[in-house]
């Protein structure tokens, strides 16, 4: 019903009302999409956290009971990596500008674009900050994988999965490249899919807001 009154006043009206209609209706829409990446980026920076104050004590352990000197020095290049995203998803944060309700409309899309170009500049560079470090410790522990029984170790859990083939040792890191490309992939894809139609609509919106003005 309230749709249906919006036409007919949108109908109703002069070009001028009408401009400032679609204006409001534009704002209103962009403002709706801001909060939802907001909330997005919120919630993902939550997940990071508690996924990084997780794993580095269970990496921790992993450090200090496995016997293999190179495998223990890639689990701990993953220690220090966790440790690393944290002050560098701190450092991005401190970087975005706040959202200010009290500065003028147009000086917020500013900022708000601002905030956008960090994260697509910060999704474009995924291979840099995520992927190479992720990957390097990964392959300097899978290929320091040996044979427990070399440090006298027996009757453990480590004897029945270990020593592992040369060959698998290639396919878990031909695995794990599968993986990370995928994730390189996704992350370009919301570039695509979603900042960039949303820088869109914030360009539009100031445009209309500089025409009216």
């Amino acid at each position: 019903m309230l749709e249906q009154e919006l036409k007919e006043i949108w109908k109703n009206s002069s070009e001028t009302e009408r401009i400032k209609f679609d204006l409001s209706k534009l704002m209103i829409e962009l403002n709706d999409k801001i909060n939802r990446f907001e909330r997005a980026f919120r919630r993902r920076d939550r997940e990071e956290l508690i996924t990084t104050v997780i794993s580095i004590p269970i990496f921790g352990c992993i450090a200090y009971l496995i016997p293999f000197p190179i495998t223990k020095v890639g689990v701990i290049l993953a220690m220090i990596g966790f440790i690393w995203g944290i002050f560098e998803r701190r450092n991005h944060r401190k970087q975005k500008a706040p959202i200010n309700l009290t500065l003028p409309f147009q000086e917020q899309l500013e900022n708000q674009k601002n905030n956008m170009y960090r994260e697509v500049k910060r999704y474009d560079t995924v291979l840099y900050w995520f992927l190479i470090p992720s990957f390097i410790p990964y392959a300097i522990s899978i290929i320091g994988l040996g044979d427990p029984t070399e440090y006298g170790l027996s009757n453990t859990i480590l004897n029945q999965l270990l020593p592992i083939s040369f060959i698998y040792k290639i396919g878990s890191l031909v695995f794990a490249v599968v993986i990370f490309v995928a994730i390189f992939w996704a992350y370009k894809r919301v570039i695509r899919k979603q900042f960039k139609p949303l820088i869109k609509d914030i360009d539009k919106v100031m445009h209309q807001l500089k025409h009216e003005n």
